[in-house]
């Protein structure tokens, strides 16, 4: 399962990224513009959508080929890693909720929906995220607590 490995890896590299660009959102450096505050926001929420994207596609490959269970898309992928315990009840709920915003800024972007999104990023979606991801590492263990190769 060294593919489990690489997902869980890449996700984790998203995730820092998006941690950076948070940061940088929430506490801009002295010299920021108006301009660099629109590349923060528009870099935030695409890091944002590469996060959920490369979460939900990994526990889609664990579904699969760890639990043998065939799965639709992110809905159904996350509403069986929630019967599954994969994760929480508001975990879940939050993930589901980011597949409506996902899908609504990418139909209809304009700069009031991106920066409610931002907004939504940093006082709850991205805290939630740093619960996940490193919980998530323990699916690419086995019993005996090795990589699963």
């Amino acid at each position: 399962m060294e593919k489990l490995n690489n997902k869980y890896k890449n996700l984790c590299k998203i995730y820092s990224r998006l941690s950076r660009i948070q940061q940088k959102y929430t506490n801009p450096p002295s010299y920021a513009d108006e301009e660099d505050m629109e590349a923060y926001m528009t870099t935030m929420v695409k890091r944002f959508e590469l996060t959920f994207e490369l979460l939900w596609k990994f526990l889609k490959f664990y579904l699969k080929f760890s639990q043998g269970i065939d799965t639709l898309g992110s809905k159904d992928v996350i509403r069986r890693s929630l019967n599954l315990g994969l994760v929480t009840e508001h975990e879940g709920q939050a993930l589901l909720d980011i597949v409506e915003e996902r899908n609504a800024v990418a139909h209809d972007y304009d700069e009031d929906r991106a920066r409610e999104l931002c907004e939504k990023i940093v006082h709850g979606y991205y805290q939630m995220f740093s619960e996940i991801v490193p919980r998530l590492e323990k699916f690419t263990k086995n019993e005996k607590n090795e990589e699963v190769k």
